[in-house]
């Protein structure tokens, strides 16, 4: 969580003042009685059921006072842009590295994801061999490659930050995290460069925040 909560960070500190202001905005739609933060009762009734745990909210609760202020909701504001996946072995969030099937890629978003214990420890059932599995910095290493290997027609810079601003901004609008994924999802699809490395769909250029 740690990680994540950085990232957040950073994205709100390099954003403009209209993406801040949606932030602040989406912030205050979940403090219902308006005293600048957020409780577990707030919580649970406003985000989306995949968020809306209680072991989710103390990880986000980094001062373990029992509410979220807008520091700590930032956190939850990133998770709901850039869907975190859970692990299909043990079901918890994959806050950190994590191993995807490369086989499944092609699949997204219904992949096949596994926190480094399950993995590690070989707690789990699928039905494409070991090898197909690769923890997700390499698969990135993996891209990079195949970006410099490849004939990738990639749309001008003016274009592409058009592009990128107009996923941001229907990112940015609250909502239920399912609407916001399947933003994200048809912003890959305008927004950059979609190419494929056997059966695994990769797509790149896109922009958070």
């Amino acid at each position: 969580m740690n990680e994540i909560r950085e990232v957040a960070k950073a994205y709100y500190s390099r954003a403009t003042a209209e993406e801040k202001k949606l932030a602040t905005m989406y912030f205050r739609s979940l403090d219902l009685n308006g005293d600048g933060k957020i409780s577990l009762a707030e919580y649970k009734k406003m985000v989306n059921p995949w968020f809306s745990n209680n072991r989710l909210f103390t990880e986000l609760d980094r001062n373990g006072n029992g509410t979220l202020d807008f520091d700590e909701f930032l956190a939850l504001f990133y998770m709901q842009r850039v869907p975190i996946p859970k692990c299909d072995a043990c079901n918890n969030m994959l806050f950190g590295s994590y191993f995807s099937c490369l086989l499944c890629e092609k699949d997204f978003p219904n992949s096949y994801d596994l926190c480094c214990r399950c993995y590690g420890g070989g707690k789990y059932k699928h039905h494409h061999p070991r090898a197909s599995f690769m923890d997700n910095r390499s698969q990135r290493l993996l891209l990079a490659e195949f970006m410099k290997q490849s004939q990738v027609t990639v749309p001008d810079d003016e274009v592409m930050m058009e592009n990128v601003q107009t996923i941001s901004r229907s990112l940015s609008k609250p909502g239920t995290g399912r609407q916001m994924f399947e933003a994200f999802s048809n912003g890959l699809n305008i927004g950059g460069v979609i190419v494929t490395i056997g059966t695994l769909g990769v797509a790149a250029g896109c922009s958070i925040m």
